[in-house]
């Protein structure tokens, strides 16, 4: 395995800024990770795992070692109820979910065209059009990068939350090398969301039908990153106490909100109150606000990492102001 010196991380981050890691190298062997182990290079220094590059924001230089991990093999298992995937966490998560597709397997047309690899999905719990990646999850191997131990995680062990899980918040102690995914063969569509129900009205659904409608409304919605550098959306959508919904509906009779599980929490789309806030299509410098969705923080290629951060918290800090909402960041901030 090859270590690389100062390497620049420029096309591995879905913003295309400037950072230089310490050290970067990639593998695609359990076995050469399990030997970094023992050597004690990766405990004796600070290290990253990158995945797809396209949930991150390098605000300056790692101090440290990027490790990526690139196995790319899908294994697939029919059993009398379900067919089940086993992907290794290398893979692009697109790829994977144009197999299940492929197999006319129901589930995952709803999360087509989301960027990254199937690693760095569980890690983020992704989302979209009602749909989660921790629904048809089932378990994940992972290396304990402190002694070399294989271990599985369940469901439940995983801890999965709205755009959060286990392993977001316990800094890359664990490297992901496998997902399993098991989807019931009786599943039924998920067609809830309005742009989707409404493209589908009157139409006979198919796996491939929902995987090619999902990914036009998110081309129409989305800049690609390749063209304008972005990370998808960079907030969360907050869940507030109800009594503050009540409070603001009053105030804005046409607030947008989505129930939750808890009768006492109520969910916001971000891009609602950053629109409210006149962020929608505003630049300053390099940096801006996609015209088409306010979610979506722009650059035009020359910002760092620094400038984007620093125009991400006036939004932070203009909704507060507006709404007494704070919003979370949904890309990981390096």
């Amino acid at each position: 395995m090859k270590i690389l010196k100062d390497f620049s991380l420029k096309k591995l981050n879905s913003f295309s800024v400037e950072a230089k890691a310490s050290y970067f190298l990639k593998t695609n062997s359990i076995e050469e990770i399990q030997e970094l182990i023992r050597t004690d290079f990766l405990t004796k220094n600070k290290f990253f795992i990158l995945g797809g590059g396209y949930n991150v924001l390098f605000t300056k230089n790692f101090d440290g070692i990027i490790l990526k991990f690139i196995d790319n093999t899908i294994k697939i298992k029919q059993t009398d109820k379900e067919t089940i995937f086993l992907v290794s966490a290398g893979v692009i998560w697109d790829d994977f979910v144009k197999k299940t597709v492929e197999n006319q397997v129901v589930g995952f047309g709803n999360l087509a065209k989301i960027p990254g690899n199937v690693g760095s999905a569980a890690v983020q719990n992704i989302g979209a059009y009602g749909v989660e990646q921790c629904d048809f999850f089932k378990y994940l191997e992972a290396i304990d990068l402190t002694n070399g131990k294989k271990e599985i995680f369940d469901k439940k062990a995983c801890k999965f939350e709205y755009r959060n899980s286990f392993f977001k918040n316990i800094n890359n102690k664990f490297l992901i090398t496998k997902v399993c995914y098991a989807f019931p063969k009786e599943n039924k569509f998920c067609l809830n969301y309005p742009d989707l129900k409404k493209k589908l009205e009157n139409k006979t659904i198919t796996t491939k039908l929902v995987y090619q409608t999902v990914s036009e409304i998110r081309s129409e919605k989305l800049p690609d990153p390749e063209h304008t550098p972005n990370v998808g959306s960079f907030f969360k959508n907050p869940v507030i106490d109800v009594n503050l919904f009540n409070d603001l509906r009053k105030k804005y009779p046409e607030i947008k909100y989505f129930n939750t599980d808890s009768n006492d929490k109520i969910k916001i789309p971000a891009a609602w109150l950053i629109e409210k806030c006149n962020w929608k299509g505003k630049r300053i410098g390099n940096v801006g606000v996609y015209e088409k969705h306010s979610l979506i923080i722009i650059s035009n290629g020359k910002a760092t990492g620094k400038e984007i951060y620093d125009f991400a918290q006036k939004i932070i800090s203009s909704v507060f102001e507006n709404f007494g909402i704070n919003l979370e960041p949904e890309v990981v901030i390096i």
